[in-house]
């Protein structure tokens, strides 16, 4: 059964590359404005392949869910970059 999960988890693969020139031209500077406002503990529900990671403030605890294993493996390699 092909399921969404299965899907994302191939997709993680090249989903960054895949969104870089959205990424490149506005997400980033969405992701840097609104999480400059996150504090204490923060559940990010979907957290995909991690790009706001890098966006949270010092001393902010990032808990993320996602339902494919395979973006959640990217999020985790971006974290331990950090």
């Amino acid at each position: 059964m092909n399921t969404p999960a299965k899907k994302y988890d191939r997709f993680s693969k090249i989903y960054d590359l895949f969104e870089s020139p959205m990424e490149m031209r506005a997400f980033s500077k969405y992701r840097k404005k609104a999480l400059s406002l996150a504090k204490g503990k923060v559940l990010e529900s979907g957290i995909g392949t991690g790009k706001n990671l890098p966006y949270y403030p010092e001393g902010v605890e990032v808990i993320g869910i996602d339902f494919s294993r395979g973006m959640l493996e990217k999020a985790e390699k971006r974290k331990n970059l950090d």
